[in-house]
């Protein structure tokens, strides 16, 4: 069972952040997704890579960490493995 970490600017008001969990256990239902955040400021980089430096050396060293931009999720994004 795989990790997928979630840094977004989604927020906590809408549907995102269920549309992309819902989308991501639908190809991997056995993956465990952990929210890192989904408060970063929009397309930020600077604070998404202030939170993933403080946060990724907690998490396994096979994982996937991936950075999501509102309403772009469907289709672009960073993903580092």
């Amino acid at each position: 069972m795989g990790v997928i970490t979630l840094t977004t600017d989604l927020g906590h008001k809408d549907f995102y952040q269920a549309a992309l969990k819902g989308s991501l256990i639908s190809e991997l239902p056995d993956v465990r997704i952990v929210d890192i955040t989904h408060e970063i400021p929009a397309f930020n980089i600077p604070r998404a890579a202030f939170v993933l430096a403080n946060a990724y050396h907690y998490f396994p060293k096979k994982q996937s960490i991936s950075l999501e931009s509102t309403p772009y999720f469907m289709k672009d994004h960073v993903t580092w493995q």
